[in-house]
């Protein structure tokens, strides 16, 4: 194999194999070990952290088990070559390991019978040693040298830049997931209720629950909850929290429950609807691909016989929500804000709008507009035949205590 001798020869050397990226998760850490142990021709090379006490063996390539480690073996520092080195006690390049006095009284020198041993720290970018980089053969080899001790840093360097970067994506993970955990068990969830009005007889049919954690919208909470595999845990627990002002609102009105297209085929999930009726509604969200449509097909057949319905939400915002109405047959069309506002002033918003509202009756599904924010808005809306709606104008979203009959609704003369 050729030398390598600057960072930028090694990097060609590793991006020229496609099976050891740069970003070195495990795979990669393995196939650059095979890569430094084949070119100094050694027997084991291998990839070690440092604890305030032990030196463990994270990774290794080679006939490991010939000099009595494998992966995960504990040892002593203070008994290791390794941290021999990194503190100044030991060269980097030990052609005879028989033949050094500080090695020559370690008995590990003797039982796993060490001939040559070449090792570098694997240093962060804050100069912090995380362990070593090191290779170690049952044969003498003179032919180690000042330049492989190079080649090996520039290896190191390498391999640092990814064991750093996963171990930053590690702790974020770990951060993200305590963070979802708490707000789970802390009771920190909550749910404020949004009205959805006839626009014709300025009657409540309605309401949709929006989560709120630590008081803030859930975007970011759903998002890092997918992040870290607790998307669905969250689901659960922010809908279990709506359907229970299930039975606090007044009869004759619906709950509506925004759902991911990954949670409506869910076990997890599908227990919390048995027995609500056609009290419930879920909202299918384009904010997420659908990958696996026969599978979101079956699950929201599923939620259909407990009795539930479901509403297509954001409606005229791009091709997947036109997508999920043909192939999903939904009972409600949620008009997406972008058609709703300055409605009665855009011909071109009234045009489609209408549209829409025939394929509704075609189809048999009712219409929501949401977003509602102006007298003039909703005119129009009822105007062009939506019989549904809601928004700021109508009535806020509000916690289920702060509800109260007449202050939840528009003036019934505004709409003269």
């Amino acid at each position: 194999m050729p030398q390598i001798s600057s960072t930028a020869e090694l990097q060609a050397r590793v991006q020229s194999d496609p099976g050891l990226p740069l970003a070195m998760g495990p795979s990669g850490v393995d196939r650059l070990l095979t890569l430094i142990r084949q070119h100094l021709d050694m027997e084991l090379a291998l990839v070690s952290e440092f604890t305030p006490d032990e030196q463990i063996i994270r990774r290794v390539d080679g006939e490991a088990k010939a000099f009595g480690l494998e992966e995960g073996t504990r040892t002593s520092l203070s008994e290791t070559y390794c941290w021999r080195m990194t503190q100044g006690y030991l060269p980097s390049v030990v052609p005879n390991a028989k033949f050094v006095p500080q090695l020559r009284n370690l008995d590990w020198t003797w039982t796993a019978d060490i001939g040559s041993y070449i090792g570098v720290p694997i240093r962060f970018r804050d100069g912090t040693v995380y362990g070593t980089l090191c290779c170690l053969s049952h044969e003498t080899d003179l032919s180690l040298s000042d330049r492989d001790e190079q080649f090996l840093y520039l290896c190191a360097h390498v391999m640092a830049q990814g064991i750093e970067s996963e171990r930053n994506e590690r702790e974020v993970h770990e951060s993200l997931t305590t963070r979802i955990r708490e707000a789970l068990e802390s009771g920190r969830i909550g749910i404020v209720l949004q009205p959805i009005f006839d626009l014709h007889t300025f009657d409540i049919v309605g309401y949709e629950a929006l989560s709120r954690i630590n008081d803030e919208s859930p975007e970011s909470w759903f998002a890092e909850a997918a992040e870290v595999g607790l998307d669905l845990d969250l689901e659960r627990a922010t809908k279990q929290i709506a359907l229970s002002h299930l039975e606090q609102l007044p009869s004759g009105t619906y709950l509506s429950l925004n759902l991911s297209p990954h949670a409506f085929g869910s076990p997890l999930l599908l227990d919390l609807f048995s027995g609500l009726g056609d009290r419930v509604v879920l909202e299918l969200t384009e904010h997420e691909d659908v990958s696996d449509y026969q599978g979101l097909r079956e699950g929201v057949r599923s939620l259909r016989e407990r009795g539930t319905k479901l509403a297509v939400d954001d409606v005229g915002s791009g091709f997947a929500s036109l997508r999920h109405i043909v192939r999903l047959e939904p009972d409600i069309l949620k008009l997406d804000v972008s058609l709703i506002r300055d409605i009665d002033a855009t011909p071109r918003l009234r045009a489609l709008a209408s549209s829409l509202v025939r394929f509704a009756e075609e189809v048999d599904a009712a219409v929501v507009a949401e977003g509602i924010e102006s007298e003039a808005e909703a005119l129009a809306l009822r105007e062009v035949g939506v019989d549904y709606g809601q928004g700021f104008y109508l009535g806020m979203p509000q916690k289920l205590e702060d509800l109260r009959g007449e202050g939840f609704l528009v003036q019934e003369e505004a709409w003269i």
